[in-house]
């Protein structure tokens, strides 16, 4: 059961990164001499490309709740994935048939030109 959880979460983080979106867990130094509590964390961050850049977002304390969220973006994301899957399969059959009806149309009126 956790072998295929942990599939699921790689083939998710793999599409969320091919489509610009990846999160992930950071603990950060804070450069104090005397600080006996470093790396302080686990914080959150998302990243994302615009325009040939990545962009780092601290989203918080890498908590139950904030992990949550960031699992339910990460539902949001795939739904309009598969949505924007399902209208694009539907675009593309309508072209064809389109284009294949475009084609017997000129096809016969060729023939009423002999």
């Amino acid at each position: 059961m956790v072998k295929i959880d942990n599939m699921k979460s790689r083939v998710l983080r793999e599409i969320l990164k091919e489509y610009g979106l990846d999160f992930y867990v950071k603990y950060v130094y804070c450069g104090k001499e005397k600080c006996r509590s470093c790396p302080h964390g686990p914080y959150l961050y998302a990243s994302r490309r615009e325009g040939g850049k990545v962009k780092n977002v601290y989203l918080g304390k890498a908590t139950a709740s904030l992990l949550a969220k960031k699992d339910e973006i990460v539902r949001k994301v795939l739904e309009l994935l598969m949505e924007y899957e399902i209208k694009n399969k539907q675009i593309e059959e309508e072209f064809k048939k389109k284009l294949s009806d475009l084609l017997q149309d000129l096809l016969s009126q060729e023939e009423h030109f002999d």
